[in-house]
């Protein structure tokens, strides 16, 4: 049944590979892997209460596993709930403490609630655990950096990585706004990023733009 469930999920059909893994759930209550794969397709059939609810069940049901800790803050982070999905960041920590993921997605959580040193903590808490770092982590570390008010240390980080996301608004938002930090010879690049980051769609302060004399009309 898990596997004819995942089959209907590859074919996308949602509610029908729900039925199948409850009926395996039925079968065998004691598979922690199927309340997992039933959980993600009532996330991809848009019930996310259902969603929530089974999780909840779950967690309780198997208390060790960091999964549903780790499933249940990712659909909190996913509604703009970033306290509550903190809260099971942490009760993931707690259960897993050597798992990266807990540790990043406690800093995606605090950097929503404007916890900006605390994010960087969690975010260099995790690294320990795991050094494969993505050009994606790499950016957003950048842009804690940056909300932190280290430019520098941002603008190194933005200039790693850019290269991967150089059709990216945010990057060329962060790239103008680190160099226009730095003043002096760097505003005609903070000039050129800014600029490009406009004609993308990405809001400037409007003062900013003035001082670097890009058009505001």
């Amino acid at each position: 049944l898990l596997a004819y469930g995942d089959r209907l999920m590859s074919q996308r059909k949602f509610r029908e590979a729900i039925m199948a893994y409850q009926a395996a759930i039925r079968i065998d209550s004691s598979f922690c892997d199927a309340y997992h794969r039933l959980g993600t397709a009532y996330i991809r059939a848009g019930e996310l209460p259902q969603a929530i609810y089974l999780y909840s069940q779950a967690d309780r049901k198997f208390p060790g596993e960091a999964l549903f800790k780790f499933n249940q803050a990712r659909l909190w982070l996913s509604v703009n709930k970033p306290d509550t999905a903190l809260h099971y960041y942490r009760q993931m920590i707690q259960v897993d403490p050597t798992n990266y993921q807990g540790y990043y997605g406690s800093s995606v959580a605090l950097n929503m609630l404007s916890r900006t040193a605390d994010a960087l903590e969690y975010l260099a808490r995790g690294q320990q655990y795991d050094r494969f770092i993505t050009p994606e982590i790499v950016f957003y570390e950048g842009i804690l950096y940056y909300k932190a008010g280290q430019y520098s240390r941002a603008l190194g980080l933005f200039q790693q990585v850019q290269r991967y996301f150089y059709r990216d608004p945010s990057m060329n938002y962060y790239l103008g706004m680190s160099y226009y930090q730095k003043g002096g010879r760097a505003l005609k690049r903070a000039r050129r990023y800014l600029l490009v980051a406009v004609r993308q769609g990405m809001s400037v302060d409007r003062e900013t733009l003035q001082k670097l004399g890009i058009s505001t009309e």
